[in-house]
């Protein structure tokens, strides 16, 4: 199936940025629902994916980081086994700008109950880690509220390090100084960090392997998911309907 054939159904169209070379296909929420309801990762439990959508889609930024996880795990099922430019992959985050690729398996979310720091680990305990797994950290921790096992290509070499995401729920500006003591804390220096803060950011030059989603770019990174419309995609219960 290419472009236009997808096209012609009316469910979806093409989106041309103003100054820019590249497109991007988009739709509405439900219709993204309806294929993430057939991917084989959920075809067993869709009853328990439209509760984890609808009970992570609230305000309280704990429940999001649940959200974020379950969004980076239908991204990886989207790309499953392909190998993708983290720019594409990472698509409306700003980032750092290097040339390696990640390759992508089906992931399933983890909720943790031990306090880890993602920059703890060492080579061999990453080579343990579920590669299939995206893995939300305890409650309280100090760092990495979500990180996962990823393989980065690049000219034939094959490097295994963590992904690990930062989730920030504020309306403070993301500041050079803060950015980098955030990566600091929350992955080692061949890590992929992403800091995603509902804030905006202060115009600073990002390390290596580092991106940021802010106020300025959240809709475009989380496309339909920035919506909260996933909130009526299920009846509601007659018991508590009016309350």
């Amino acid at each position: 199936m290419n472009v236009d054939t997808l096209l012609q159904y009316g469910l979806f169209r093409q989106e041309i940025s103003v100054g820019e070379s590249s497109s991007r296909i988009t739709c509405a929420f439900v219709v993204l629902w309806w294929m993430v309801k057939k991917l084989p990762v959920f075809k067993d439990k869709p009853d328990n994916i439209a509760e984890f959508l609808i009970e992570y889609s609230d305000v309280s930024w704990g429940k999001f980081e649940k959200f974020v996880a379950l969004y980076r795990t239908i991204k990886s099922v989207a790309f499953e086994k392909h190998q993708v430019n983290v720019g594409e992959f990472h698509s409306g985050a700003c980032l750092e700008e290097y040339c390696r690729q990640v390759v992508q398996t089906p992931q399933k979310v983890i909720t943790g109950t031990k306090k880890l720091k993602a920059n703890d680990f060492t080579q061999c305990e990453i080579a343990d880690l579920d590669m299939e797994s995206v893995f939300i950290n305890a409650s309280g921790a100090s760092a990495a509220d979500i990180f996962l096992k990823i393989n980065l290509v690049k000219d034939g070499s094959t490097e295994c390090v963590l992904e690990t995401i930062q989730c920030k729920h504020e309306h403070a500006a993301m500041t050079e100084e803060r950015f980098y003591e955030e990566r600091r804390i929350a992955a080692g220096p061949s890590d992929l960090f992403l800091m995603i803060t509902t804030g905006p950011r202060n115009d600073f030059v990002l390390p290596g392997r580092s991106g940021i989603v802010s106020l300025s770019n959240f809709t475009e990174y989380f496309g339909s998911f920035a919506s909260r419309s996933y909130q009526y995609l299920i009846s509601p219960n007659i018991n508590t309907a009016d309350e």
